[in-house]
């Protein structure tokens, strides 16, 4: 690491300078040499930290851009009595483009990779979800193995893919460790492995899954599934109304909603909120 041996190098050369060169004591040698070391190394750290923003606010903006373009693009077709499931491939593609560049941007920063800890794993994070949007699966499975987990988001999108790699050994470990983190904050981990029970015919599994959650959230969607799996109504049982947060991990399609404008449909609701975030900072 440049920063690590540039301020180690300071630390050094102004200890040494100090009690070889100035004759001063040991104590104030060695104290006026970390204090140099710690002004440099944090000077080192805010700029980077600021070129790494730069690019990434850059890209943000991109994306909030190009997303509000699209919904004029979009809203403009469907008026124009435009076919649907043409604009629903196109817009896939025109979204996948996007995502893309939001990639390259991030693989740009890896030239600071001497210059700061863990910019590995930020920039594995940043492109796992990403990657995970665009349905390229294996290299989100890649990125898993070394992402930070920073939101419930990021924690459901993993707990996913070890849901369809079959390795429920994992999911549960992961499910108990990303609730204990982020605690009322991650209804949509409850909602997840609730559903996966369901899925595996474990409804037992599922009702205590949301006894937990009606004690640590108090959601009221999450409520309600517990009321249906509690009077044997599974069918009933729905993570529809979590909406957009639902439907990102790709488990289940939406179903057009009454009047929806036919351009809506065509933006899969995730990506429309993955354009306006842009990429998530991560710490």
């Amino acid at each position: 690491m440049y920063a690590l041996l540039i301020t180690f190098s300071l630390f050094m050369g102004v200890s040494a300078t100090l009690h070889y060169g100035m004759t001063c004591s040991v104590t104030v040698s060695l104290v006026s040499g970390v204090v140099v070391a710690l002004l440099a190394q944090i000077g080192i750290g805010l700029l980077v930290r600021k070129k790494i923003t730069a690019v990434m606010t850059a890209m943000q903006v991109h994306l909030q851009e190009s997303a509000e373009a699209m919904r004029r693009k979009y809203e403009g077709m469907a008026q124009r009595g435009g076919n649907t499931k043409l604009m629903m491939a196109q817009a896939e593609k025109e979204q996948h483009g996007l995502f893309q560049e939001a990639i390259d941007a991030s693989e740009s920063l890896r030239k600071y990779g001497n210059w700061t800890l863990l910019l590995d794993r930020q920039i594995a994070t940043i492109q796992f979800q990403f990657y995970y949007q665009m349905k390229n699966f294996k290299k989100t499975d890649e990125m898993m193995k070394k992402i930070f987990i920073a939101d419930p988001m990021g924690a459901a999108m993993k707990m996913t893919r070890l849901y369809q790699q079959d390795n429920m050994k994992e999911v549960e470990k992961a499910y108990k460790k990303y609730t204990r983190k982020f605690r009322s904050k991650g209804v949509i981990l409850y909602a997840l492995m609730a559903w996966i029970y369901v899925k595996k015919d474990n409804v037992d599994a599922a009702i205590k899954v949301l006894l937990d959650a009606k004690q640590h959230t108090g959601d009221p969607i999450l409520l309600q599934n517990l009321q249906c799996l509690q009077n044997a109504k599974i069918k009933q049982f729905s993570n529809a109304p979590f909406n957009e947060q639902w439907y990102a991990l790709y488990l289940e399609q939406p179903k057009q909603m009454q009047g929806q404008p036919a351009h809506a449909q065509a933006i899969h609701p995730m990506h429309r909120q993955m354009m306006a975030g842009g990429m998530h900072r991560h710490r």
